[in-house]
């Protein structure tokens, strides 16, 4: 499909009413998720006004759907925040941090990969510190309460003792 305007400029003519929708057919062309990621980010940059940190939290489904795009979100990232986001800022984000990551993706590497995640990127701290200093509310903070529950029985050590990288190689999501 011959476009005259970039996807970008399309959306924009969609928020502020000059255009009633994306043109059919749009989500099927080829090079369509390039220019995805330039439309992702100003939404997010522009739209929703958060930083790096909040997005996971603020780029909802809801939103998404709110501001036009859900479209977007099921044709090319087959409804999956997370996977539009990743598109956007690659390797910025660990999949569980998306609310709508679901019980039944949930592994013991990927558990112990979060708890990795949980320790080192979000709270900074040495495995030996986390084995002193890591709390049941640590885990409920960063969304990771049902790991937690599920895989260590509210172990909290036993958490940090499988999250450790001489247990076996971590997968990275």
């Amino acid at each position: 499909m011959d476009r005259q305007f970039s996807l970008l400029d399309i959306y924009k003519l969609i928020l502020q009413g000059d255009m009633g929708r994306f043109p059919y057919g749009i989500w099927k062309e080829d090079s369509i998720k390039k220019e995805c990621v330039d439309v992702i980010r100003y939404f997010v940059e522009n739209i929703l006004q958060c930083d790096q940190e909040e997005i996971p939290q603020k780029a909802t489904f809801s939103q998404f759907r709110k501001y036009r795009l859900y479209g977007m979100i099921k044709n090319v990232f087959n409804q999956s925040t997370y996977e539009a986001i990743d598109a956007a800022y690659p390797g910025r984000f660990k999949r569980w941090e998306f609310g709508n990551y679901s019980r039944h993706n949930w592994t013991k590497d990927s558990a112990a990969n979060a708890v990795k995640w949980l320790i080192q990127e979000k709270l900074g701290w040495s495995f030996d510190k986390a084995e002193n200093r890591l709390t049941t509310q640590d885990f409920h903070n960063y969304g990771l309460g049902y790991i937690l529950e599920h895989y260590y029985e509210l172990d909290v050590k036993q958490a940090v003792q499988d999250a450790k990288p001489h247990r076996g190689k971590l997968l990275r999501r």
